[in-house]
Protein backbone atom coordinates (compact mmCIF):
# COMPACT_ATOMS: atom_id res chain seq x y z
CA UNK A 1 0.00 0.00 0.00
CA UNK A 2 2.63 2.76 0.92
CA UNK A 3 4.76 1.72 -2.42
CA UNK A 4 1.37 2.12 -4.40
CA UNK A 5 0.81 5.86 -2.30
CA UNK A 6 4.74 6.66 -3.79
CA UNK A 7 4.19 5.88 -7.00
CA UNK A 8 0.61 8.03 -6.90
CA UNK A 9 3.13 10.96 -5.68
CA UNK A 10 4.91 11.98 -8.90
CA UNK A 11 1.67 11.30 -10.71
CA UNK A 12 -0.74 13.39 -8.93
CA UNK A 13 2.01 16.44 -8.58
CA UNK A 14 1.66 17.74 -12.11
CA UNK A 15 -2.26 18.00 -11.81
CA UNK A 16 -1.78 20.54 -8.65
CA UNK A 17 -0.49 23.02 -10.97
CA UNK A 18 0.71 26.11 -8.96
CA UNK A 19 -1.05 25.30 -5.92
CA UNK A 20 1.65 24.16 -4.22
CA UNK A 21 3.82 27.16 -5.01
CA UNK A 22 1.45 29.46 -4.77
CA UNK A 23 0.70 28.50 -1.08
CA UNK A 24 4.39 28.63 -0.68
CA UNK A 25 5.07 31.84 -1.54
CA UNK A 26 4.00 32.93 1.75
CA UNK A 27 1.41 36.52 2.28
CA UNK A 28 2.49 39.71 0.93
CA UNK A 29 3.73 37.99 -2.63
CA UNK A 30 1.20 39.55 -4.51
CA UNK A 31 2.19 43.31 -3.00
CA UNK A 32 5.90 42.50 -3.61
CA UNK A 33 6.02 40.63 -6.80
CA UNK A 34 2.82 42.13 -8.71
CA UNK A 35 0.52 44.74 -7.44
CA UNK A 36 2.71 47.39 -9.28
CA UNK A 37 2.64 45.60 -12.53
CA UNK A 38 -1.17 45.45 -12.51
CA UNK A 39 -1.17 49.13 -11.64
CA UNK A 40 0.47 50.68 -14.54
CA UNK A 41 -1.20 47.80 -16.44
CA UNK A 42 -4.36 48.88 -15.67
CA UNK A 43 -3.36 52.67 -16.08
CA UNK A 44 -2.03 51.33 -19.62
CA UNK A 45 -5.23 50.05 -20.43
CA UNK A 46 -7.28 52.83 -18.88
CA UNK A 47 -5.26 55.22 -21.49
CA UNK A 48 -5.57 53.24 -24.13
CA UNK A 49 -9.36 53.15 -23.86
CA UNK A 50 -10.17 56.51 -23.54
CA UNK A 51 -7.56 56.99 -26.98
CA UNK A 52 -9.98 54.73 -28.73
CA UNK A 53 -12.75 57.00 -27.54
CA UNK A 54 -14.57 54.22 -25.18
CA UNK A 55 -16.15 54.92 -21.96
CA UNK A 56 -13.79 54.51 -18.37
CA UNK A 57 -14.31 51.34 -16.88
CA UNK A 58 -17.19 51.47 -13.77
CA UNK A 59 -19.09 53.42 -16.44
CA UNK A 60 -19.11 51.00 -19.84
CA UNK A 61 -22.87 51.03 -20.66
CA UNK A 62 -22.32 55.05 -20.66
CA UNK A 63 -21.69 56.42 -23.76
CA UNK A 64 -17.77 58.19 -24.15
CA UNK A 65 -17.48 61.55 -22.56
CA UNK A 66 -14.89 64.22 -21.21
CA UNK A 67 -16.72 64.44 -17.89
CA UNK A 68 -17.03 60.62 -17.54
CA UNK A 69 -12.84 60.20 -18.07
CA UNK A 70 -12.41 63.19 -15.97
CA UNK A 71 -14.47 61.73 -12.96
CA UNK A 72 -13.15 57.99 -13.47
CA UNK A 73 -9.41 59.74 -13.31
CA UNK A 74 -9.80 62.11 -10.51
CA UNK A 75 -11.23 58.63 -8.65
CA UNK A 76 -7.93 56.82 -9.69
CA UNK A 77 -5.54 59.81 -8.23
CA UNK A 78 -7.33 60.40 -5.81
CA UNK A 79 -6.68 56.84 -4.35
CA UNK A 80 -3.12 57.02 -5.41
CA UNK A 81 -2.75 60.34 -3.57
CA UNK A 82 -4.06 59.07 -0.37
CA UNK A 83 -3.77 54.87 -0.39
CA UNK A 84 -1.42 54.01 2.07
CA UNK A 85 0.27 50.54 0.45
CA UNK A 86 0.19 47.06 1.75
CA UNK A 87 3.36 46.69 4.29
CA UNK A 88 4.83 43.95 1.40
CA UNK A 89 4.54 45.96 -0.81
CA UNK A 90 7.34 46.83 -3.46
CA UNK A 91 7.23 49.61 -6.03
CA UNK A 92 6.61 52.95 -6.99
CA UNK A 93 4.65 55.20 -4.52
CA UNK A 94 1.09 56.35 -5.56
CA UNK A 95 2.65 59.82 -6.30
CA UNK A 96 4.69 58.23 -8.64
CA UNK A 97 1.64 56.40 -10.53
CA UNK A 98 0.01 59.96 -10.04
CA UNK A 99 2.83 61.31 -12.22
CA UNK A 100 2.69 58.49 -14.56
CA UNK A 101 -0.65 59.10 -15.43
CA UNK A 102 -0.52 62.34 -15.85
CA UNK A 103 2.39 62.63 -18.02
CA UNK A 104 1.75 59.17 -20.16
CA UNK A 105 -1.81 60.44 -20.94
CA UNK A 106 0.01 63.59 -22.26
CA UNK A 107 2.18 62.12 -23.98
CA UNK A 108 -0.49 60.39 -25.63
CA UNK A 109 -1.93 63.81 -26.94
CA UNK A 110 -4.97 63.19 -24.30
CA UNK A 111 -6.44 66.80 -22.91
CA UNK A 112 -5.59 67.41 -19.25
CA UNK A 113 -7.66 66.40 -16.14
CA UNK A 114 -10.13 68.73 -15.03
CA UNK A 115 -8.59 68.08 -11.58
CA UNK A 116 -10.87 68.30 -8.49
CA UNK A 117 -9.53 71.01 -5.97
CA UNK A 118 -8.67 68.06 -3.51
CA UNK A 119 -6.42 66.35 -5.82
CA UNK A 120 -5.06 69.99 -7.81
CA UNK A 121 -4.07 70.24 -3.77
CA UNK A 122 -2.12 67.43 -3.61
CA UNK A 123 -0.54 67.22 -7.00
CA UNK A 124 0.75 70.63 -5.76
CA UNK A 125 1.94 69.55 -2.87
CA UNK A 126 3.60 66.00 -4.38
CA UNK A 127 5.32 68.41 -6.65
CA UNK A 128 3.55 66.56 -9.76
CA UNK A 129 2.97 69.34 -12.67
CA UNK A 130 -0.66 68.71 -13.95
CA UNK A 131 0.02 70.10 -17.28
CA UNK A 132 -2.89 71.88 -17.08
Amino acid sequence: MKLLLLALVPAVLPLTGCSIINMAAGPGNYERHYAADTAKWSIDGSIQDELRKEPPGGYRTKPYSRSLWDRYWNSVLSGYLTEVPHPQYRGPSGDQFAAYIIRERQKAGLPAIRLTPENRKRLKAAGIPTGA
